[in-house]
């Protein structure tokens, strides 16, 4: 009996580990993603033209949409670095798809693959 409980504990702990491993995968593909578009700003914020400072509005959108992307990469950088239980990525995970401002461009880009059950 003693030898069927460490198996099924065996299986969670098993369980628990392929799943954290997918959930880094995610967190990985939301921070290539959001790198991703900070390149493609930085690249427009470098190849427009001269503006007048503060009077151009288009260019004044991509600077604060450049600040909003590395505010994005900077979250998920710090949560990645926490090492947290698989049930409060899994709430973090929740929370970003609501919150995260370049998200929906990532996952419409197809660069998010959601392979976890449950995530």
């Amino acid at each position: 009996m003693q030898s069927d409980m460490n198996s099924v504990v065996g299986d969670d702990v098993v369980d628990n580990k392929v799943e954290l491993a997918r959930l880094e995968a995610v967190w990985g593909q939301i921070e290539s993603g959001l790198e991703a578009e900070k390149t493609r700003i930085v690249d427009e914020i470098s190849n427009y033209p001269h503006p007048i400072p503060a009077c151009d509005a288009q260019f004044n959108a991509l600077l604060e949409e450049r600040a909003a992307v590395l505010a994005e990469i900077g979250q998920v950088k710090g949560i990645r670095k926490q090492g947290l239980p698989l049930h409060e990525q899994r709430q973090l995970l929740d929370d970003f798809e609501q919150s995260l401002r370049f998200l929906d461009g990532i996952i419409k880009g197809g660069a998010l693959t959601w392979g976890a059950p449950g995530v």
